[in-house]
């Protein structure tokens, strides 16, 4: 019967013609058989688009997700100036703070991100495999691995910055309407209420975090809590997480 590119035979386990000749190995005396299927072992593997084994396309989602969390590692040990300056700046973000850049607090964040996104689901998919007894169990979750990778390094990339951003900032007693792009500012006017703000690109004024509830626990419940400031001020106010979420909603789909 015709499996979606060619011919294959159920009773002699092989394909009726041949795969593409790019896959030939001219270079080896013994290359791959082009009229194979699921590396010669039909009976416990699958095949859905005659390319390859189902089991190595779900394995394909681990080694992305590998990949990405390396690229992490990669990018904090370049932008952190070495290995020990990376170590300074993993360290530096775990513990809230930040490294001598922002690009190197980013990448740190990132790769903290990646970690625990990557080891948080290898955990859950071992798990379920053992309670199972089946290594495909394992294989299942590739896909939401690598999701779960992608996400933890956004996030994490994204607290980075706002470590940096914490711990690197101009301050006073009165938030200016603007200020230099992609500055901070730190009110400390009442240390009961502080607020931090973010500035974008053109010096006006983003989104702030307030660590009191200006004395109004009715109207602030949240304590700290982050908003969007002007132009698109909207008075919700949001928690740490849900502000990120938003954040990266708007990053995302909203242009």
């Amino acid at each position: 019967y015709y499996l979606h590119t060619r011919y294959y035979d159920p009773e002699t386990g092989r394909f009726i013609n041949a795969d593409d000749l790019s896959n030939l190995t001219p270079n080896t005396l013994n290359g791959l058989n082009l009229y194979a299927y699921c590396l010669n072992n039909p009976v416990n593997t699958s095949d859905e688009d005659g390319t390859l084994p189902k089991w190595l396309k779900k394995l394909f989602g681990w080694i992305v997700a590998i990949f990405v969390v390396v690229a992490a590692a990669v990018a904090t040990v370049v932008t952190a100036g070495g290995f020990a300056g990376a170590i300074f700046a993993v360290g530096s973000v775990i513990a809230g703070g930040a490294a001598a850049t922002m690009g190197a607090t980013i990448a740190a964040g990132a790769f903290i991100g990646s970690v625990v996104g990557f080891a948080g689901y290898a955990m859950f998919a071992g798990i379920e495999a053992i309670k199972n007894n089946d290594i495909n169990m394992f294989l299942e979750y590739g896909d939401s691995a690598l999701v779960s990778t992608l996400t933890g390094g956004a996030l994490g990339g994204f607290g980075g910055y706002l470590n940096y951003k914490a711990n690197n900032y101009f301050y006073g007693n009165k938030t200016p309407l603007k200020s230099t792009p992609y500055s901070v500012y730190k009110n400390i006017h009442n240390p009961n209420n502080i607020t931090i703000t973010h500035y974008d690109g053109q010096g006006n004024m983003w989104w702030s975090k307030h660590l009191g509830n200006h004395g109004n626990p009715t109207l602030h419940p949240i304590t700290p809590h982050w908003h969007w400031e002007f132009p698109e001020h909207n008075k919700d106010y949001m928690s740490r997480y849900e502000f990120v979420i938003d954040f990266l909603r708007k990053i995302w789909w909203i242009k």
